[in-house]
């Protein structure tokens, strides 16, 4: 699929990009809906469709504005999107998408008892499915998100498919220590989303990014992103 396309039939504007070097991202874009966030500018939304850069023209208006989420979501799901919709959300039971990343850096090293525990409390009522990583078409990875009532995942690139959630979905977020960012948190809300952080409960997560000076040194972040995630089964069910 033509990404690029796809935002332009969506009716978001697309500009090109002469200016940034993604080159060093090519290992997090990979076939189908993979985007890069743009380290240099939290509200941008930069990636990259085989050799064709480009960014959003106004990056604050696409992650603000629930239209254009809405947009992209009836381009891509099409008669998926009309369908769930047009249903009601208070069912039984609900879907939750755990996501470990596995064999992948900030691996989640509980995502199984964690999904054991979940199946012990909550019995019939949520539905858990557990995957490593996301692969497919655009639609496929779209669905994937779309069809979730709670998504439970590391921080990563996988992490742009919550353009496709549905409102109301319940996101919680992992992150290692002293790599927090605020990167996906917007477009959960922009699409309607409850956004939450999953993080050391005692620790201050910006006080530790930003000692650990880990945009402006480079080694720093590289290391302290590829640190597993130790988030508990416990401290997963007292979120939920």
């Amino acid at each position: 699929m033509d990404l690029m396309k796809t935002f332009q039939d969506a009716g978001i504007m697309i500009l090109e990009d002469h200016g940034q070097n993604l080159k060093n991202m090519k290992a997090e874009i990979e076939k189908g809906w993979r985007i890069s966030i743009d380290k240099r500018n939290s509200g941008g939304f930069p990636g990259e469709v085989g050799d064709a850069k480009y960014s959003i023209e106004n990056s604050k208006y696409f992650l603000n504005h629930h239209s254009d989420v809405q947009a992209l979501q009836k381009q891509v799901l099409g008669e998926n999107y009309f369908q769930h919709h047009n249903q009601k959300r208070h069912r039984l039971p609900l879907r939750a998408l755990l996501i470990d990343r596995a064999g992948v850096t900030r691996e989640w090293v509980y995502s199984n008892e964690t999904a054991l525990q979940i199946k012990k409390v909550w019995g019939e009522d949520i539905h858990v499915r557990i995957i490593s990583n996301l692969n497919g078409t655009l639609m496929e990875q779209a669905l994937e998100f779309h069809n979730s009532d709670i998504i439970i995942s590391p921080h990563g690139a996988q992490l742009t498919n919550l353009a496709f959630i549905r409102p109301c979905t319940a996101v919680l977020e992992l992150f290692p220590r002293s790599y927090y960012l605020g990167y996906f948190q917007p477009l959960v809300l922009s699409a309607g989303g409850i956004a939450l952080d999953g993080y050391p409960y005692d620790r201050n997560a910006l006080a530790d990014t930003a000692s650990a000076q880990v945009i402006a040194n480079v080694k720093t972040r590289e290391r302290l992103r590829r640190s597993p995630i130790h988030a508990s089964p416990d401290s997963i069910l007292r979120v939920l």
